[in-house]
């Protein structure tokens, strides 16, 4: 995958394609037809805007495996290194995430990789890029509200609902005690990593099996949490311009409350709670700044915080594990 959105400053979707592009970020294999039905509108006509949307790339459907470690790396970086520190993140195969924010630090990347790798990235890869003065390296403790989870308020719950369906497990994102997957599961997996819309065809053809049983394959694995099919899509063609991070502080013993409140917030994409003094970081998107100030000042999750830092999304470079069009 090469590109993750449209080209910078394309305008926003109109209201039915906001609505189709949500529905496929609940349930990015869902058929046209079904879309259609749970959104009430003709399938002819879901079926000619959803290609639209997948064929500009203002939406890619991927794939990929349940998370075995997020990790919250903050890179300090040289004067004017910043894009140069973004692009070298994002060209690794475990950032999930990458931003150049305003303030400090420059750049904030998520990376999905286990434990045992953590004394590797810290001693010798992340000092190890051009451009980066120092690093502040936070492992993830729970991951409360995972990208897979945010619904943007553009659907009503009773069609996020009916979009789930059977899906409804895939919103559990945390390792699981499954240690191996046999070479047809990673076979498929690598394949809907490219594209997660292929059809069951040609993925039997790829994987020399049935339809039957490479339809029986992909529910389990959904199913069961081992692999999440969703859209990505840029929050700013959604009406969401303003993207921030939020760095959170809080007594202990509120911390979970707290991150449980903002996870409940349409605005807020992400939640982790992480090691560290700000054991709370958060990324949200808003129509405006105004509504940013809202949210940050008068928000209802605020009630136990003891602080709250506000870093602007300047750049992304990558989002879901898929570059963007920064990078070309």
């Amino acid at each position: 995958m090469t590109e993750a959105s449209r080209p910078r400053g394309h305008l926003p979707l109109d209201a039915m394609d906001r609505r189709i592009a949500c529905a496929l970020q609940v349930d990015g294999r869902a058929s046209w037809r079904f879309i259609a039905d749970v959104l009430g509108e003709s399938e002819r006509t879901v079926t000619r805007r959803g290609t639209k949307l997948l064929g500009d790339r203002a939406v890619v459907i991927a794939a990929r495996p349940r998370a075995r470690g997020n990790t919250i790396v903050g890179a300090h970086c040289e004067l004017g290194q910043s894009r140069i520190v973004a692009r070298a993140l994002t060209q690794r195969s475990d950032s999930f995430l990458v931003h150049i924010l305003t303030g400090s630090p420059d750049c904030v990347v998520i990376l999905d990789s286990p434990r045992t790798h953590l004394n590797n990235l810290v001693f010798e890869e992340l000092p190890g890029v051009r451009g980066i003065v120092k690093t502040t390296t936070q492992p993830v403790l729970r991951p409360t509200h995972t990208i897979s989870r945010w619904r943007p308020d553009v659907l009503t719950d009773n069609e996020v609902n009916a979009l789930l369906g059977e899906h409804r497990v895939q919103n559990v994102d945390v390792a699981s005690g499954r240690t191996e997957v046999d070479r047809v599961d990673d076979l498929l997996m690598k394949a809907l990593a490219l594209d997660g819309r292929r059809s069951i065809e040609e993925l039997s053809r790829l994987c020399g099996l049935s339809d039957t049983t490479v339809r029986r394959r992909i529910e389990k694995l959904r199913r069961d949490g081992d692999v999440i099919i969703r859209a990505i899509v840029e929050p700013a063609l959604l009406g969401l311009p303003v993207e921030a991070v939020l760095w959170v502080s809080a007594r202990p013993t509120y911390v979970e409350a707290v991150a449980d409140a903002l996870g409940h917030s349409p605005s807020v994409r992400y939640v982790s709670v992480m090691v560290g003094d700000r054991q709370i970081m958060a990324t949200v998107s808003m129509p405006s700044e105004e509504a940013l100030y809202e949210f940050v000042t008068h928000g209802s999750w605020l009630e136990n915080v003891n602080s709250v830092e506000t870093a602007m999304v300047l750049e992304t470079y990558k989002r879901g594990g898929a570059p963007t069009s920064m990078v070309n």
